[in-house]
């Protein structure tokens, strides 16, 4: 089967709200309303009527009581009120502590005007606030071209799953294969790799993909497929969860306010899904960040569908953030969000989308197995900016710029202030899409194929929540437990530094760059999932050249008088073992760790040594044994400022 890649083609006009699926930006759809920014009274009217719905307000009232509710009714031009949010039993202190159950949806009658009827909504004394419902629009042709392997494979590595198509996601393991690009760099992926040896998820961490519809059936995702076990179980037909929505088995369609998961309206979110978690070891198609490792153990993915043909109504996608939070959802991914520079602060994104920013708050604070909240992970942009864009850029957000195959930084990518991360987001070369990202899509629209290529930070950002659902599963097995901060921090520990690399120029696809102005701008740098295992695991990380004798410092770990120590040897399984291509076996001479490894890899170690005792005619005797487990990371090269190359 030959694999397509993907592109959206175009220049981004002045669209509100963008999804973030490819770097080549679009004008919005036909249809999409772009009005002249109006003037209002009323200073309880938070934005603009700029590229917002001409026939939907969201408006907070005071309290939620039948009284308030009739005077919004009574309001000339308006046509019906209804809670914004869906009430799910059990929530309602969670709902009343985030202001959720006082927000109304009020649809406008058709030839009113939107602007007035707020106008009007905002002189009653009950309301507190009216916001606009933005629009948020992908628009755009959708480019399909065939694309052949430009040459042999090569297989520098050994691959943990049987995945075929494995092979080309350089994203997950790469070995400088020319098919990514020219540029392809050793080691310049997530390093998961050795990571997946320790875990590949669990069934019990949800990731919530707020998108187009997930392919459900897909043959890849099917497995691992959230399924509400009540509705599954239950009488078709009827609501059996309680929570109002009737039969909504693999997730809701809050964009068409149905049941049926629409898939086939695009495969933004099929493709976004599949490096989430698509099932690994299965012998078919591509892997996924968490898919597990075949045995039915991969981290599950729940459809809360908000977009329909590009096109994400406002209240549909943040009811779509509540239902991931009360479903059990542990992270969220939202490969969506304002163009370039239409919020340019925290505090303007607080006062003109209060609505938006109330339910990722209460996300962020509905507990799931392992932390006290929800993590929310956003794609940065597509603009080249030299900050991020929003809801990204909100400080309480993980925000995901894009790498390419060469371990910089993509040249559609935003950077800069805002940004938390970087990511593989891939980037075509020449022509070559397998410099993108490779994952799975909709066979129905995407003439029967499976699988494709795709570019974009709505590319990274799916590789960031993949790694945040890993990262759970992991401390989950270990039975550790964090609050949302602390895991967060966790995450953005876990990191290499690529500044020692953004030195010259870089052409590609989108021209020529200077590398300098991205210095400080990549956030925490590169996410390295074996460095979070081992942040959660509290292993020391340590570095080693590949090809090269290492001699590695453990001062810091068995105290500076490390090369005085009685050493009684260097324990490592035939799996790590293997990993590094060590040929001979460790030794500690002189207080440091000897290896030679001959692959690029992540190992543990673990070093007992004597502290104390008494030398008795050449043998020690007493003192305390101790040990101390360490990981090393091997790479080609090893930059000075701790990060590699």
């Amino acid at each position: 089967m030959k694999m397509k890649q993907y592109r959206i083609l175009g220049v981004l006009a002045a669209a509100s709200l963008m999804l973030a699926s490819c770097a080549d930006r679009v004008a919005p759809e036909k249809g999409t309303v772009v009005r002249d920014a109006h003037s209002f009274v009323s200073a309880k009217i938070v934005n603009t009527s700029v590229n917002a719905s001409a026939s939907e307000l969201m408006v907070q009232v005071g309290a939620n009581t039948r009284e308030n509710i009739m005077s919004l009714e009574a309001v000339p031009g308006v046509a019906s009120v209804e809670p914004l949010f869906f009430h799910t039993p059990g929530k309602e202190e969670m709902e009343a502590r985030f202001g959720l159950d006082r927000w109304m949806l009020v649809s406008v009658a058709g030839g009113k005007s939107v602007e007035a009827v707020a106008e009007s909504i905002a002189g009653l004394d009950k309301v507190e606030k009216v916001e606009f419902s933005h629009l948020i629009s992908r628009g755009g042709e959708l480019h399909v071209a065939s694309c052949d392997v430009p040459g042999p494979v090569t297989k520098a590595v050994d691959y943990p799953f049987d995945d075929p198509y494995l092979v080309d996601q350089w994203h997950y393991i790469n070995n400088g294969d020319v098919r990514a690009g020219a540029g392809a760099r050793i080691g310049a992926d997530i390093n998961v790799k050795d990571a997946w040896s320790l875990c590949a998820g669990d069934p019990d961490i949800i990731v919530g993909v707020i998108d187009e519809g997930i392919k459900w059936n897909h043959p890849d995702l099917a497995d691992n497929m959230w399924v509400n076990e009540a509705e599954f179980n239950g009488t078709e037909g009827v609501d059996d969860d309680g929570n109002g929505l009737v039969d909504d088995i693999y997730g809701y369609n809050f964009a068409l306010r149905d049941t049926t998961i629409t898939y086939t309206s695009g495969i933004h979110g099929t493709h976004c899904a599949g490096t989430i978690a698509a099932v690994n070891n299965n012998g078919i198609g591509v892997c996924g960040v968490a898919g597990g490792t075949g045995k039915g153990d991969g981290c599950r993915l729940m459809s809360a569908q908000a977009a329909y043909k590009g096109s994400f109504p406002m209240a549909g996608t943040l009811r779509a953030v509540k239902y991931a939070a009360d479903n059990g959802a542990a992270v969220i991914n939202c490969s969506y969000g304002y163009s370039g520079d239409d919020i340019t602060s925290d505090s303007q994104y607080a006062t003109n989308y209060p609505a938006e920013l109330a339910i990722y708050e209460y996300f962020e604070n509905t507990p799931n197995d392992v932390t006290d909240g929800g993590i929310c992970v956003f794609s940065a942009g597509n603009d080249g900016l030299d900050h991020c864009e929003y809801p990204a850029g909100y400080y309480k957000f993980i925000s995901v710029g894009a790498l390419a195959s060469d371990y910089l930084p993509a040249y559609y990518s935003s950077y800069g202030p805002g940004t938390s991360i970087f990511a593989p987001g891939g980037e075509v070369q020449s022509g070559n899409a397998y410099g993108e990202v490779l994952s799975t899509v909709v066979p129905e629209i995407s003439n029967g194929d499976e699988y494709a290529f795709a570019q974009g930070t709505s590319m990274s950002a799916p590789h960031m929540t993949g790694v945040v659902a890993l990262g759970l599963s992991y401390a989950k097995k270990l039975g550790k437990k964090y609050t949302r901060d602390e895991f967060k921090s966790l995450l953005l520990t876990s990191t290499n530094s690529i500044d020692d690399l953004l030195v010259g120029t870089r052409t590609s696809y989108g021209g020529t760059k200077q590398l300098y102005k991205y210095r400080g701008g990549t956030g925490a740098g590169a996410i390295d999932v074996w460095k979070l295992f081992m942040n959660i695991e509290g292993t020391p990380c340590l570095e080693a050249i590949q090809g090269e004798t290492n001699f590695v410092d453990l001062e810091e770990y068995f105290g500076g008088n490390a090369s005085s120590l009685t050493y009684l040897g260097v324990e490592i399984s035939d799996r790590d073992k293997a990993s590094l291509g060590l040929e001979e076996d460790p030794v500690i001479q002189y207080g440091r760790l000897k290896i030679t490894p001959t692959k690029y890899g992540s190992a543990k170690f673990v070093i007992r040594a004597v502290n104390g005792g008494t030398e008795i005619g050449g043998v020690k005797e007493g003192g305390m044994e101790i040990s101390r487990t360490v990981s090393v990371i091997c790479r080609p090269v090893v930059s000075k400022n701790g990060g590699w190359l």
